[in-house]
């Protein structure tokens, strides 16, 4: 007799198999096939560029996995980048066995370690002890700069502060980001609209698409409202009311349009299909929930052929960064003019056929 499984608190994942573990995937050539849940309550993953290529070697499953009794090990930095060089520091200092302080080999100063940082046992080399050598010299001159030298003298003195004379380690915005992103991602995860993509083999999450209900998202927003800290928030809301107000033939409504918010893959699992299958899954989701259209905007070349060419989306305003001026800010300032990447498009995906509407 089969035993009956303990309820637990799961999160929906699809699993990408190594390429040392061959399987059939015709089983799983369709990706309707593979959601038989659609629950995602896992915590929000890294991010890097996406790619439109695919593999037969991976597998995609979805799985409940008990996230109140782990069982995977995050591997450490050593394991996760082989070939990643030690830093120089550790030729006069020692790290202790915990990773959570460092002891300075030439006067036994202590000091704090966090996520792996050396900025901290770095100066005091530098400005007690005279170790030069470890002042981190500039980029090689050969390498390319895609930033303004204005910008880049503005970052180097931000961070020159923040490092050297506030003592602040190189990770110090990550704790203040996540306290205040945590909140909204559970809120969106419990839309169940958005998935992750684990590594079977290592436990590590290498994919994740984090997407809402539209008119959630914007009916808040009003155009007269301050400029936002970032031009980029503006940005996409300019290119939302274009879509609301242009593109769009009706009245936005609940559960109408689903909204892909932001999707990333690792870039060590890139060309192994995750982006499209994690999109695919979205909408198939969507579709299940009665959402009639898909909106995502995208600068990524690869991603936007997933979005126009693997799901039939259609281009509709686009917005080109370089030339966009930052109306909200009234100061006709052009923030992006100096970047390099595609114009913006608000790709709309269509879920069902007009005898289905």
């Amino acid at each position: 007799m089969k035993q009956k499984r303990k309820k637990t608190s799961t999160s929906i994942v699809y699993e990408i198999l190594d390429d040392n573990q061959h399987h059939d995937t015709s089983t799983t050539a369709n990706i309707n096939s593979t959601i038989k849940s659609s629950n995602d309550n896992s915590s929000i993953p890294l991010t890097s560029n996406t790619t439109n290529s695919s593999s037969s070697n991976h597998n995609v499953t979805t799985q409940s996995s008990d996230t109140t009794n782990p069982t995977t090990t995050t591997p450490s930095i050593r394991q996760n980048f082989p070939n990643r060089e030690s830093s120089n520091v550790w030729l006069y200092a020692t790290k202790s066995k915990d990773g959570k302080s460092a002891t300075c080999n030439l006067c036994r100063y202590v000091c704090a370690v966090v996520s792996h940082s050396t900025s901290t046992i770095r100066y005091h080399l530098i400005r007690q002890r005279d170790k030069y050598d470890l002042i981190i010299s500039r980029s090689s001159p050969s390498s390319k700069s895609k930033i303004s030298q204005h910008l880049k003298d503005e970052l180097h003195s931000l961070c020159y502060n923040a490092i050297i004379i506030d003592h602040r380690p190189f990770n110090d915005p990550a704790q203040s980001l996540f306290d205040a992103l945590l909140p909204r991602i559970k809120d969106l995860l419990g839309q169940r609209l958005s998935f992750l993509a684990r590594h079977r083999p290592s436990g590590e999450i290498v994919g994740a698409v984090i997407a809402d209900d539209l008119y959630e998202k914007h009916k808040n927003y009003s155009p007269d409202s301050p400029p936002a800290t970032y031009p980029s928030r503006d940005l996409v809301n300019e290119l939302i009311n274009q879509f609301i107000h242009n593109d769009f033939d009706q009245e936005l409504k609940p559960h109408l349009v689903a909204y892909i918010l932001l999707g990333a893959t690792r870039a060590q699992h890139t060309g192994k299909d995750v982006g499209s299958r994690l999109r695919a899954m979205v909408c198939n989701q969507a579709r299940i929930q009665g959402f009639q259209y898909v909106l995502v905007q995208v600068s990524s070349p690869a991603t936007r052929h997933i979005y126009t060419k693997k799901l039939g989306g259609k281009e509709l305003s686009v917005i080109d960064p370089t030339t966009w001026i930052w109306k909200k800010k009234g100061d006709g300032s052009c923030p992006f003019k100096e970047c390099h990447g595609d114009p913006i498009p608000n790709i709309l995906i269509r879920l069902t056929s007009d005898s289905n509407e």
